[in-house]
Protein backbone atom coordinates (compact mmCIF):
# COMPACT_ATOMS: atom_id res chain seq x y z
CA UNK A 1 0.00 0.00 0.00
CA UNK A 2 1.65 3.39 -0.95
CA UNK A 3 1.94 5.80 1.70
CA UNK A 4 -0.99 8.66 2.41
CA UNK A 5 -1.84 11.82 0.44
CA UNK A 6 -2.68 14.72 1.65
CA UNK A 7 -6.09 14.45 3.59
CA UNK A 8 -6.02 10.45 4.12
CA UNK A 9 -3.38 9.71 6.67
CA UNK A 10 -6.55 8.11 9.50
CA UNK A 11 -7.76 6.49 6.42
CA UNK A 12 -4.19 5.18 5.47
CA UNK A 13 -3.52 4.18 8.94
CA UNK A 14 -6.84 1.89 9.73
CA UNK A 15 -6.20 0.20 6.60
CA UNK A 16 -2.40 -0.54 7.66
CA UNK A 17 -4.22 -1.78 10.86
CA UNK A 18 -6.62 -4.14 8.93
CA UNK A 19 -4.18 -5.04 6.67
CA UNK A 20 -2.00 -6.45 9.72
CA UNK A 21 -4.61 -8.04 11.52
CA UNK A 22 -5.23 -10.17 8.27
CA UNK A 23 -1.52 -10.98 7.97
CA UNK A 24 -1.42 -12.82 10.99
CA UNK A 25 -0.01 -16.46 11.36
CA UNK A 26 0.10 -18.97 14.19
CA UNK A 27 2.80 -19.78 16.04
CA UNK A 28 4.57 -23.52 16.35
CA UNK A 29 5.54 -23.78 20.23
CA UNK A 30 7.93 -26.45 21.31
CA UNK A 31 5.62 -29.26 19.93
CA UNK A 32 6.00 -28.62 16.94
CA UNK A 33 2.23 -28.36 16.16
CA UNK A 34 1.30 -24.78 15.24
CA UNK A 35 -0.85 -23.12 18.06
CA UNK A 36 -4.19 -21.60 17.61
CA UNK A 37 -4.51 -18.32 19.46
CA UNK A 38 -0.66 -16.83 19.64
CA UNK A 39 -0.27 -14.68 16.08
CA UNK A 40 2.47 -12.98 14.34
CA UNK A 41 1.82 -9.17 13.37
CA UNK A 42 3.74 -8.02 10.33
CA UNK A 43 6.62 -6.95 13.27
CA UNK A 44 7.57 -9.47 13.21
CA UNK A 45 6.75 -10.12 17.33
CA UNK A 46 4.51 -12.57 18.64
CA UNK A 47 0.94 -11.36 20.22
CA UNK A 48 -0.41 -13.86 22.94
CA UNK A 49 -4.02 -13.92 23.82
CA UNK A 50 -3.90 -15.13 27.36
CA UNK A 51 -1.03 -15.95 30.19
CA UNK A 52 -0.16 -19.46 28.76
CA UNK A 53 0.83 -17.82 25.64
CA UNK A 54 2.56 -15.39 27.15
CA UNK A 55 4.72 -17.99 29.10
CA UNK A 56 5.25 -19.85 25.88
CA UNK A 57 6.97 -16.18 24.64
CA UNK A 58 8.73 -16.04 27.80
CA UNK A 59 10.53 -19.26 27.11
CA UNK A 60 11.50 -18.22 23.86
CA UNK A 61 13.78 -15.61 25.11
CA UNK A 62 13.48 -12.86 22.65
CA UNK A 63 11.90 -10.22 24.85
CA UNK A 64 10.92 -9.54 28.07
CA UNK A 65 7.30 -10.01 29.22
CA UNK A 66 5.51 -7.98 32.31
CA UNK A 67 2.13 -8.74 32.66
CA UNK A 68 -0.50 -6.06 34.47
CA UNK A 69 -3.78 -5.66 35.27
CA UNK A 70 -5.38 -2.48 35.91
CA UNK A 71 -8.75 -1.94 38.05
CA UNK A 72 -9.41 1.43 38.22
CA UNK A 73 -9.78 4.30 35.87
CA UNK A 74 -8.03 7.68 35.71
CA UNK A 75 -5.46 6.63 38.00
CA UNK A 76 -1.79 6.29 36.64
CA UNK A 77 0.02 2.59 36.64
CA UNK A 78 3.67 2.10 36.15
CA UNK A 79 4.23 -1.04 33.87
CA UNK A 80 7.43 -2.07 33.44
CA UNK A 81 9.11 1.16 31.39
CA UNK A 82 5.60 3.08 30.78
CA UNK A 83 3.31 4.65 32.83
CA UNK A 84 -0.84 4.01 32.06
CA UNK A 85 -3.73 5.69 32.81
CA UNK A 86 -7.32 3.69 31.72
CA UNK A 87 -10.23 6.08 31.20
CA UNK A 88 -12.87 4.07 30.36
CA UNK A 89 -13.91 0.51 28.64
CA UNK A 90 -16.44 -0.62 26.39
CA UNK A 91 -17.37 -4.33 27.52
CA UNK A 92 -19.79 -5.66 24.79
CA UNK A 93 -17.40 -4.04 22.05
CA UNK A 94 -14.10 -5.56 23.98
CA UNK A 95 -12.72 -1.74 24.35
CA UNK A 96 -11.24 0.62 25.83
CA UNK A 97 -9.59 4.29 26.35
CA UNK A 98 -5.29 4.38 28.00
CA UNK A 99 -3.19 7.35 28.09
CA UNK A 100 0.64 6.07 28.06
CA UNK A 101 3.26 8.13 28.96
CA UNK A 102 6.73 6.99 27.21
CA UNK A 103 9.80 8.94 27.43
CA UNK A 104 8.01 12.24 28.64
CA UNK A 105 5.55 12.02 26.18
CA UNK A 106 1.69 11.73 26.13
CA UNK A 107 -0.11 9.47 23.85
CA UNK A 108 -3.82 9.22 24.16
CA UNK A 109 -5.10 6.11 22.64
CA UNK A 110 -9.03 5.68 21.76
CA UNK A 111 -11.23 3.22 20.99
CA UNK A 112 -8.71 0.20 20.73
CA UNK A 113 -9.56 -3.63 20.84
CA UNK A 114 -8.70 -6.48 22.81
CA UNK A 115 -5.63 -8.31 21.16
CA UNK A 116 -5.07 -5.13 19.44
CA UNK A 117 -0.88 -4.33 19.82
CA UNK A 118 0.54 -0.84 20.83
CA UNK A 119 3.89 -0.11 19.33
CA UNK A 120 6.50 1.90 21.27
CA UNK A 121 9.93 3.27 20.40
CA UNK A 122 11.81 4.24 23.22
CA UNK A 123 14.72 6.90 23.26
CA UNK A 124 18.07 5.49 21.68
CA UNK A 125 15.96 1.72 21.29
CA UNK A 126 16.10 0.17 17.71
CA UNK A 127 13.13 -2.36 18.32
CA UNK A 128 9.53 -1.24 19.99
CA UNK A 129 8.09 -1.82 22.99
CA UNK A 130 4.90 -3.67 22.61
CA UNK A 131 1.17 -3.03 25.11
CA UNK A 132 -1.31 -5.82 24.33
CA UNK A 133 -4.72 -5.90 26.24
CA UNK A 134 -5.74 -9.19 26.44
CA UNK A 135 -9.18 -8.67 28.23
CA UNK A 136 -11.44 -5.90 29.34
CA UNK A 137 -14.06 -5.54 31.69
CA UNK A 138 -16.02 -3.25 33.57
CA UNK A 139 -13.47 -0.78 34.44
CA UNK A 140 -10.30 -3.13 34.17
CA UNK A 141 -8.09 -4.28 31.58
CA UNK A 142 -5.94 -7.51 31.48
CA UNK A 143 -3.07 -7.49 29.67
CA UNK A 144 1.15 -7.22 28.96
CA UNK A 145 3.96 -5.44 27.95
CA UNK A 146 6.62 -6.72 25.87
CA UNK A 147 10.31 -5.20 25.84
CA UNK A 148 13.22 -6.00 23.99
CA UNK A 149 15.87 -7.89 25.74
CA UNK A 150 19.25 -5.62 25.98
CA UNK A 151 21.82 -6.75 23.73
CA UNK A 152 24.42 -8.42 26.15
CA UNK A 153 27.01 -9.09 23.62
CA UNK A 154 27.79 -5.56 22.67
CA UNK A 155 27.47 -4.69 26.97
CA UNK A 156 30.37 -7.29 27.07
CA UNK A 157 32.31 -6.58 24.19
CA UNK A 158 32.51 -2.83 25.32
CA UNK A 159 33.48 -3.93 28.63
CA UNK A 160 36.32 -5.87 27.74
CA UNK A 161 37.77 -3.32 25.33
CA UNK A 162 37.23 -0.99 27.94
CA UNK A 163 39.35 -3.32 30.38
CA UNK A 164 42.74 -3.68 28.07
Amino acid sequence: MSPPGPGRPARWARACAKQRLAALASVAPAGGQPRRGSKRCRARTLIAKNHDEVEELRRLGERDYYEFTINKKNTREKVGNLMVELHSTNNKKSQYNVTIFVDDQRHDKKSLTANEPLYFFQTGARAPLEFVVNSVGKDKIVGYLSVPKANTTSASTSTNSSGN
